[in-house]
């Protein structure tokens, strides 16, 4: 249905004409009696395409909030993010993939979960899961929603667009407290409008990344539809390739803490591509003091990137009194892992002795 609207089927330029390289010498006082030297077809022409296609897309990003289909909370065994493309899709979503596609680069408004207003960039990876198959990590979110508590005090790192602070604000309110941690200027800017959106002025951004120890850093930046893969040093997934390289300033959980006087944090977030245990060693005066959950990012590639392993990060949580746990097969709820290699990329890890509430 959506076919004949794709902007990529626009043209945004007029062919030029193939010219007789030896004119007749008969038609030369004709072409200049009807084509005036000031008279370029190209030129008159290209406003009026760029208006039409302008339309287009004005029509298209109206429509887009209209198709759009958000799943409830919920559990999904064996979920990842390649999953939806393993599903043979119906025709509603056919339709959502085709505007996905068709307004590439273009911003569009969206009601996501819990009344969640979301800015979404369209072409981006964050955008196929949300607007195209209507939900994104749904083992984690519905493990969040049963955990968190109003009043709870939680940390985002690499927050990127804000989906999980965005989640998190809602569920602790006001009387809550949320930081979100994100390096890239690009995401900070998009981060900063769906709080802006949603009316969340009082949610904490720190733009720094986060490591072992203060230190500058080159932040490699992905391109923008695979801004999920922003990573200190190199970008894990061979098959994303970066648009620039930026220096960072690097800051610990535990500076942080002592410097703006955070209090108890009851959770805390990481997919930070590989650092998440140069983020932790950081992080030991935290932990020892407030024993806050922890929902990880754990794939062995980026952490191998980085100067650690699974094993390492296990061992090394285990070694404070932590628990594993991965999401179940069976039914999609955190299960411990044991000795068993972890069938999911996230990760939660329970402190030991500590109640799951409040």
């Amino acid at each position: 249905m959506l076919g004949c609207f794709r902007a990529k089927w626009i043209p945004v330029r007029v062919k030029k004409t193939r010219q007789n390289p030896e004119p007749r010498s008969d038609s030369v006082g004709t072409e200049k009696a009807l084509a005036p030297r000031w008279f370029n077809r190209e030129s008159l022409l290209a406003p009026f395409l760029a208006f039409a296609r302008a339309c287009v897309v004005f029509f298209l990003r109206r429509l887009a909030p209209h198709v759009v289909s958000i799943e409830p909370i919920r559990r999904v065994p064996g979920w990842w993010s390649g999953y939806t493309l393993e599903t043979p899709p119906d025709a509603a979503r056919k339709t959502r993939l085709k505007l996905w596609d068709a307004l590439l680069g273009q911003n569009v408004r969206v009601k996501w979960i819990d009344g969640i207003k979301l800015d979404l960039r369209m072409g981006t990876d964050i955008a196929r899961l949300v607007f195209v198959a209507g939900e994104i990590d749904p083992n984690e979110f519905s493990f969040l929603a049963a955990f968190l508590q109003p009043g709870m005090s939680t940390i985002d790192i690499g927050a990127n667009e804000g989906l999980y602070t965005l989640f998190f604000r809602k569920r602790v309110g006001p009387q809550g407290h949320v930081i979100a941690i994100e390096p890239s200027a690009r995401e900070l800017q998009q981060l900063r409008k769906n709080l802006r959106i949603n009316g969340f002025a009082d949610v904490e951004v720190v733009a720094s990344a986060i490591g072992a120890e203060p230190a500058q850093a080159q932040l490699s930046v992905a391109e923008p539809g695979h801004a999920g893969f922003n990573a200190l040093g190199a970008i894990a997934a061979p098959w994303v390739s970066f648009v620039s390289q930026t220096e960072v300033t690097v800051t610990t959980l535990d500076l942080l803490a002592e410097a703006r006087n955070w209090p108890r944090i009851d959770l805390i977030k990481m997919d930070i591509e590989g650092s998440e245990l140069n983020a932790l060693r950081g992080a030991q005066a935290l932990l020892a003091r407030d024993r806050p959950v922890l929902l990880l990012e754990a794939e062995e590639e980026s952490l191998s990137l980085r100067g650690s392993s699974l094993t390492e990060l296990l061992d090394w949580l285990a070694a404070r009194n932590y628990e594993a746990m991965d999401f179940s097969d069976a039914d999609g709820s955190p299960v411990p892992l044991g000795a068993r290699q972890p069938r999911a990329l996230n990760l939660v890890f329970l402190p030991k002795g500590r109640p799951t509430g409040r």
